[in-house]
This record gives C-alpha cells, structure tokens and sequence, in this order.
C-alpha cells in the first residue's frame, strides 16, 4: 500500500512538472501576436519615438496634461496595425494623423495623407499651388494632407473611416467623407456636403452625396501652410 503511494505521489509531481515545461514552451513559441500589444508604449513621447510623426503633431495638444496621450489602435483587415495620433483639439472637431504598419507585426508604420475638400470661398487666400483645374468653375476644391481634421466615428465599420468636418458644434452642415484603403492609399469612398449652415439640422447620412464622377472633376489644390 505504501509503494502506491508513492507512485500516485510520482505521477502527480511528474504531470505538474510535465504541465508546467508545456506551458512555458507554449508561452515562448507564441509571442507574436501578443508581443505587439504587451509591448505598446505606455506614453505619448514613446509613441512618437515608434512612429515619428512630425513636430506640428504636438503643438496642437501641448496645453493638455502632461498624462496626455492621444493614440488608438485598431486592427485592419489585413491584421496590420493602424494607429491613430490626436494633434490638435478644437472646440467640436479634432486634427488626426493616421499611420499604416507596413507589414503584419513588423512594428514600422507609413504616414497617410488623406483627400479632403474644401468650399471654394473658405479656400480664398490660402492657395498656394493650384495643381489642376479651374477655380472658377467649382464650388469645391481637393487637396491631400496627413493632418484630418474633424469628428471621426470611431467603430471603423467594414474597414471604413468616416469624417465629419463639422462647420457648427451641432452638426448641421459640413463635410462628411468616408475613406478605405486600398493598396496603401487612402480612397475617398462616399463624399456627402451640407455646406449651407440655415439653421435646419438633418443627420449628416441625410445630406446629399456628391458622386466621384462630380468630384473627381473639382481642381486640385496644395493649401498654404498656416505660419
């Protein structure tokens, strides 16, 4: 009776000990995934040293607290990482800046540059290259920057990112614009304008939608930078 026992005691340390190698097998033959995420910087200055955006990125939020540190992640369809970076704060909208991974896990990211419009008067006095078209000929006018400004919906639904560059804090007018990306390149997807702020306030899936045959025709502009 006494050698059974002593064989049950084997047995119990001989699987705990089996138990334990596994799992410390399995905890290093599978870090990938998880290494990213553990790994994460836990501040807004060790994000910027993983992504290196520019110094404009930070001008814009350096009144607020020291804790501060304005960064998600999401992942994209393709199980890269897209990381989103607040640089500047308005009263209802927000200057973003977006960086793709370059590959799954590979932890180096490249900047976006987003399509956006804007209504012709607003652009008067801020043109400082006209790449195409006529600006007489268009209520509206393209130009691409890193910098999105607006209120962003946060789901990211079917891989969407959707912007709307508010011109009053209720919403009832503005830019609202959907983008994917396609190739690396941000597309414009949907692109809905209520640019006239009368005082009647529909939901901005309610304003008119503007096709890519009408749009693409629009002149394409480099604003001024701000000084």
């Amino acid at each position: 009776m006494f050698y059974k026992y002593i064989l049950a005691a084997f047995l119990l340390i001989s699987t705990g000990l089996l138990t334990s190698c596994f799992a410390a097998t399995l905890k290093q033959d599978t870090p990938n995934i998880l290494a990213k995420n553990l790994k994460e910087p836990g501040n807004r200055s060790d994000w910027k040293k993983r992504l290196n955006w520019p110094e404009i990125c930070d001008e814009g939020v350096s009144h607020i607290s020291p804790s501060f540190i304005g960064v998600d992640t999401y992942t994209w369809y393709d199980d890269r990482q897209l990381t989103l970076v607040v640089c500047t704060t308005g009263a209802y909208n927000q200057g973003l800046m977006f960086f793709l991974e370059t590959k799954e896990n590979s932890g180096k990211y490249t900047l976006l540059s987003f399509p956006q419009f804007i209504a012709n008067d607003d652009a008067s006095g801020h043109i400082d290259t006209v790449i195409s078209g006529d600006l007489t000929k268009a209520p509206f006018y393209k130009f691409s920057k890193p910098l999105l400004w607006g209120a962003l919906r946060s789901d990211m639904s079917n891989y969407t990112i959707t912007n709307n560059n508010k011109y009053r804090g209720s919403g009832g007018c503005g830019i609202l614009t959907s983008y994917q990306i396609i190739n690396d390149q941000v597309k414009v997807s949907m692109l809905k304008i209520k640019n006239d702020c009368d005082g009647s306030y529909p939901s901005a899936s309610q304003w008119s939608e503007i096709p890519e045959s009408e749009f693409s025709t629009w002149p394409n502009i480099v604003l001024a930078e701000k000084q």
